[in-house]
């Protein structure tokens, strides 16, 4: 700053010698686009003695520069911006049910004079003219200090009579178990205040006791026991996410920073919010770069919509006051090559979480924290898709042997991808109205044991088609380019119809785990059935024809021409064309878990068979 006003000379010169050296730093450039407002600002500072125009025989040491704070329905005149909100204490005191009023200095500052010595040093300049503050200006470092002090000595009495209330500078929230008692204690406050010299903003105090109170931007709800964002401040944050999403908007770093600090003053009423500007605090303070902590703008609004999506969804349901923990346990372990979680206690019977990565995840080699966070955000998708009953109200309390991840939940720091990971297991304990609980375990614990094994087992039958002879066979003029609408034995990591598939066990994205017992004939659309897609595990090619009989669904059916008694059931499928595949080592390739190749067929040939049912004319 000293560089800017005094271009040319030493900065460390002015912080030399015996006597300040004069300076006179420029206005902002607020201030110039609101020239209007300052000068009106200025005169009724001058009209009501809390500014002067400089007229003592020295000239002023410091010519302070002007800065207007753009607020939502006002704007405020600062020698420099300071924001500090709090009121986490008004949750160890408010009872259900309980009746609060709020009220709220006008120019509380003013009202406070300034110390003679301090004049020279809180000079301004506007229009050729100069003036300074023999009051307290807004934005000075110590005026907080100070005028909360003051404040103090203006509550003690009350709170030595049993008053309940909270102050910050110059908002305050007072809080009785009735309204007759809350209206009392708002109407003793208010003249004394006056009776004081000070004057309360009518538009902002809220005179009449209620159990949802507006105070420091949120609403204090006795009833629920909660924070609650207020509609206009939901409605201001999707505004702004949706002017920086337009197509001809760009994502300055001025706008990343704004879109963080509105979802991070909403941090007592979303528990998720830190998370959105921890970021950005890291790049203001020169620890990342802008682009690091941004990094993609389209990815950054898009987690700004997803956080939007949430507190839409959550608002003024995490509350402060919750009865005693009933914690659900999960274990979970993360291996080189899968993902794996269950439930001790059984509430699932045998059922467990193994996820193996995917090609991305195998050549990304994210670190054991980010694997492990990985893992808690999976389990959490399968408890939400199994059970999800299970968790409601819940503590879910996760078992893992990282300490790393168990302190970025707990924090909510860490790298960039933990953060991410965090993130999103807020945003499901959130839609499964759980708190989350890591718990760090030794590895040598029997259930880390168990977890860690899961994450290792070998699954022989995770093997799928060659992509090459897979893309063949969709070729073929018999199938006229018809897709395919369900993969019937697959996972995630395998699938050849992503985001519709069944699994053997629970993978993300599934529609339902065992194809076997599951529903084969979705309904047509158009003039065709859906045609399915199966490569099931040699071993239940038996039961595979057994379905496609019972249920009569139109199937592109990979099948070894073994002589099995399975063979028989054939002549009573439609096929409408056949294949022979080509005999090569590689036909089926293994996946993660299976950890040896895929079945080598030499004997004998393995087809393509596309099964077609007759339509039924209704």
């Amino acid at each position: 700053m000293l560089a800017q006003a005094a271009p040319g000379r030493d900065p460390e010169q002015f912080l030399l010698g015996e006597r300040p050296h004069p300076i006179q730093f420029p206005n902002h450039r607020s201030a110039m686009q609101h020239a209007e407002f300052v000068s009106a600002e200025l005169a009724r500072a001058v009209d009501q003695g809390v500014v002067r125009v400089w007229d003592l025989p020295t000239r002023p040491v410091v010519v302070n520069g002007l800065l207007v704070v753009e607020q939502t329905d006002k704007l405020r005149l600062c020698m420099n911006p300071l924001q500090y909100e709090r009121l986490t204490d008004v949750a160890a005191y408010l009872q259900r049910g309980e009746f609060c009023y709020a009220t709220d200095d006008k120019s509380g500052y003013w009202q406070l004079a300034t110390h003679p010595d301090s004049w020279p040093y809180l000079a301004v300049e506007w229009d050729g003219v100069t003036y300074y503050w023999p009051h307290l200006p807004f934005g000075l470092a110590p005026a907080c200090r100070q005028y909360t002090a003051l404040q103090r000595e203006l509550f003690r009495p009350l709170r030595r009579h049993g008053v309940r209330l909270t102050f910050l500078i110059d908002d305050h929230l007072g809080v009785a178990a009735s309204r007759a008692a809350a209206l009392y204690q708002c109407r003793t406050t208010i003249m004394i205040m006056a009776a004081l010299g000070f004057t309360l903003s009518w538009k902002k105090c809220r005179w009449i006791p209620a159990q949802q109170v507006r105070f420091l931007g949120l609403t204090v709800d006795s009833e629920r026991l909660c924070f609650r964002v207020p509609d206009d401040k939901v409605a201001g944050l999707r505004a702004l996410i949706a002017a920086c999403s337009a197509p001809s908007a760009v994502l300055t770093p001025r706008q990343a920073a704004r879109i963080a600090g509105k979802i991070m003053s909403l941090s007592l009423a979303v528990a998720l919010a830190p998370l959105y500007s921890r970021l950005l605090s890291r790049a203001v303070a020169g620890h990342v770069s802008w682009d690091e902590a941004v990094g993609d703008p389209s990815a950054f609004l898009a987690e700004a919509a997803a956080f939007l999506v949430l507190l839409e969804g959550t608002n003024g349901t995490h509350t402060w006051c919750r009865g005693p923990a009933v914690i659900l346990r999960l274990v979970g372990d993360a291996s080189e090559s899968a993902y794996a979680a269950f439930l001790p206690d059984g509430e699932l019977g045998a059922e467990r979480m193994v996820v193996p990565f995917s090609t991305a995840e195998l050549a990304r080699g994210d670190s054991s924290a980010e694997r492990e966070l990985r893992a808690v955000v999976l389990a959490l998708r399968w408890l939400r898709d199994r059970a999800p009953s299970l968790a409601v109200g819940r503590t879910l309390q996760y078992q893992t042997d990282s300490q790393a991840a168990s302190f970025c939940v707990v924090g909510q720091k860490g790298r960039n991808g933990c953060l991410m990971q965090v993130a999103d297991v807020y945003r499901l304990c959130a839609q499964l109205q759980a708190t989350p609980q890591l718990v760090w375990c030794p590895r040598e614990g029997a259930l880390q044991q168990r977890a860690d094994a899961l994450s290792k087992t070998e699954d022989r039958g995770q093997w799928s088609l060659h992509p090459d002879v897979f893309h063949w066979v969709l070729s073929q003029p018999q199938l006229r380019g018809r897709p395919l609408a369900l993969d019937l034995f697959a996972d995630a990591s395998n699938t050849k119809v992503p985001g519709a598939f069944f699994s053997a066990y629970w993978s993300p994205g599934t529609r339902g785990i065992d194809a076997l017992v599951q529903r084969w004939s979705p309904p047509a659309r158009g003039p065709f059935r859906p045609l399915l897609y199966a490569n099931p595990p040699f071993g239940l090619m038996g039961r595979t024809l057994s379905k496609l009989l019972a249920e009569r669904a139109d199937c592109l059916l990979i099948y070894p021409d073994w002589p099995r008694w399975w063979q028989a059931l054939l002549r009573s499928l439609p096929i409408a064309a056949a294949w022979d595949l080509p005999a090569r080592p590689d036909l089926f390739l293994p996946g993660p878990l299976a950890r040896r190749p895929g079945p080598v067929v030499r004997r004998y040939r393995v087809r393509a068979l596309l099964i077609l049912w007759p339509r039924v004319p209704r």
